[in-house]
């Protein structure tokens, strides 16, 4: 059962208690599911009118939503190049935060991940970025990296002020169908940069940043896939989950598949079965102060439980990677965490509930208006 919700139609502002989630009931509920599938004290608005739920129709026609939070020392950003065929996502710590790491798939595509391994100096980073584009698209972490190098002026060069943004990557080539589409585009420095100008506490979930032409089930009927989110607040902190899906599995619910069989698969990109082009791109962040063995354990178990939702998950051909994050600015980080282990468990199955919410709003709000983002 989920928390009121708002969502803006057409200046009409609907509330909405809670919604049951009967797999049978999903197809007459896929029109406004996207909007309610929230998690606590969150905000969606549509980002323009003129849909369900009032969903942008942009000049390709991509469906989005945005979700409003407030979490201090998180700031988000996602964009797209000219074309809507590719983008980024930035997840930016402005005070830093710990950062670990789980990956799973056998295609990674990522940089400065090994600076987060145990053992390393340090694993304190300025951000993480998620990138279209495959290998390609790692560039624009060198834009967000020149931006805080600059931002730093005198003691951007001093050895601790080095800026640090692990980036990821999807392939997002495949995606890529509307017309207009630029089928060699990747994202850039420059575009990195204009990242950092568009910081702010909205993100947006469907097709847009590093979700913006990305796909998943690719071995059955084709979805698109889209880039999602959750914010909760809890009495002892609060987590933020974030995901953009590009899976080579088919998503579930309550162990069962609900693309294939739902209105959203009508038009999907290909019907082609195409194994390979794949990656699931997740991301946590909790003000929940966590030493280096907890955010690892943390990833790993949050991780593991996306399996619930994705089906294959971890296979070959997938690049997928989990970043979980404890903010620095709460925090004495001389002293040593104390959270004890029944308290972990707690963040976890918080961190693992909101990771499926953030799936199912992904692909939900992504394939909204599948038939309209082919014209």
């Amino acid at each position: 059962m989920d928390a009121i919700s708002r969502v803006h139609q057409g200046g009409i502002i609907l509330f909405l208690n809670k919604i049951l989630r009967s797999p049978s009931r999903l197809g007459a509920l896929t029109a406004i599911l996207p909007c309610f599938l929230a998690a606590g004290a969150s905000d969606i608005y549509s980002n323009g009118a003129g849909g369900p739920c009032g969903q942008t129709i942009s000049a390709v026609n991509f469906p989005q939503y945005s979700l409003r939070f407030q979490m201090d020392g998180l700031q988000v950003a996602s964009l797209e190049d000219s074309t809507k065929s590719t983008g980024a996502t930035l997840f930016y710590f402005p005070s830093g935060a710990e950062v670990s790491f789980d990956t799973r798939g056998g295609s990674v595509a990522s940089a400065e991940t090994t600076l987060l391994e145990q053992g390393s100096y340090s694993n304190q980073v300025d951000g993480i970025l998620f990138a279209g584009g495959s290998t390609m698209g790692l560039e624009a972490g060198d834009g967000v990296r020149r931006v805080i190098y600059r931002n730093r002026a005198g003691r951007g060069a001093h050895f601790d002020s080095i800026p640090s943004v692990p980036t990821a990557a999807v392939y997002d080539f495949g995606g890529r169908i509307h017309d207009g589409a630029d089928h060699l585009v990747f994202p850039t420095r420059e575009l990195g940069e204009n990242l950092m100008e568009h910081l702010g506490n909205t993100f947006m979930m469907g097709r847009a940043g590093a979700g913006v032409c990305t796909t998943c089930n690719k071995s059955g009927i084709e979805s698109f896939g889209g880039q999602g989110a959750s914010f909760q607040r809890y009495d002892w902190g609060s987590v933020f989950t974030a995901v953009v899906v590009n899976a080579s599995g088919n998503i579930l619910q309550n162990g069962k598949t609900i693309i294939s069989a739902s209105p959203l698969a009508r038009n999907s990109p290909s019907s082609a079965p195409r194994p390979k082009q794949n990656t699931t791109l997740s991301f946590l962040v909790t003000d929940v102060l966590l030493d280096r063995d907890q955010l690892k354990r943390l990833a790993i178990s949050v991780h593991s439980g996306m399996a619930r939702t994705i089906d294959p998950f971890h296979t070959p051909w997938d690049g997928d990677i989990l970043f979980v994050a404890s903010l620095r600015n709460f925090h004495d980080r001389s002293k040593p965490s104390d959270l004890q282990n029944s308290e972990l468990l707690t963040l976890i199955q918080a961190g693992s509930k909101q990771m499926e919410q953030s799936i199912y709003r992904a692909v939900y709000i992504a394939n909204e208006n599948s038939e309209r983002s082919r014209r």
